[in-house]
């Protein structure tokens, strides 16, 4: 193999490792950790998605101090807005991503404790979560099928927010919530009703085909 170009990237589930601390002043440090060949993908919203590196991303979880970036912007650090729906956002962000793909770049979907991490924390919670689901499986469907490879571990999987399970609150009362809820989170699996495990184009779909 000649070049990057002539075998095309890998779609890659996994978590991502996070950079050492103020790397922002040292950029070069972010190789230590991550791979130059590589871009990560993260659940943004409309006013941090696209920023200049090393400006704060302003948020929490993926886009929080304690995230893969420490809150910080980063050029390999691709965000997909999982907050609010639009037309454009997220499909001008998949063009890029299937333009690096096809030059031979690497993308990282991230998961977290084998969960999908795109959308199903605290986003679950915003209006038209099904249809940003649906746009983001989409893109990450088309992005696959053009791929050299797709790699997923074992029992990874997409939780569908919208199951409901009972939980036992403070008071000792049960209660219904959504198995993405911070309520239930710590003992979501792949084996919890309402998750749809990831290993192939056609989970992908199957994904797709729900919502």
């Amino acid at each position: 193999m000649s070049n990057l170009e002539d075998v095309g990237g890998r779609v890659i589930f996994s978590k991502i490792a996070q950079l050492p601390d103020q790397w922002w002043n040292n950029p070069e440090t972010v190789w230590t950790v991550w791979n130059k060949n590589t871009y990560y993908l993260w659940g943004a919203n409309a006013s941090n998605y696209d920023l200049k590196q090393g400006t704060s991303l302003s948020g929490g979880g993926m886009a929080g101090s304690n995230g893969p970036t420490r809150g910080y912007a980063h050029d390999h650090y691709i965000g997909l807005d999982t907050m609010q729906y639009s037309d454009t956002r997220n499909p001008s962000v998949f063009k890029k991503l299937s333009a690096l793909l096809a030059a031979g770049r690497d993308i990282v979907v991230p998961t977290y404790k084998g969960c999908f991490s795109l959308g199903t924390g605290i986003a679950h919670e915003m209006p038209g979560w099904e249809q940003i689901q649906k746009q983001l499986f989409a893109g990450i469907a088309d992005l696959a099928k053009s791929a050299s490879a797709l790699e997923v571990p074992a029992a990874t999987f997409w939780p569908d927010c919208r199951t409901q399970t009972a939980v036992v609150d403070y008071n000792g009362k049960e209660q219904q919530v959504s198995i993405c809820s911070t309520d239930y989170r710590p003992n979501l699996t792949s084996k919890t009703a309402g998750t749809v495990t990831i290993g192939s184009v056609a989970d992908l779909q199957a994904i797709i085909d729900k919502l």
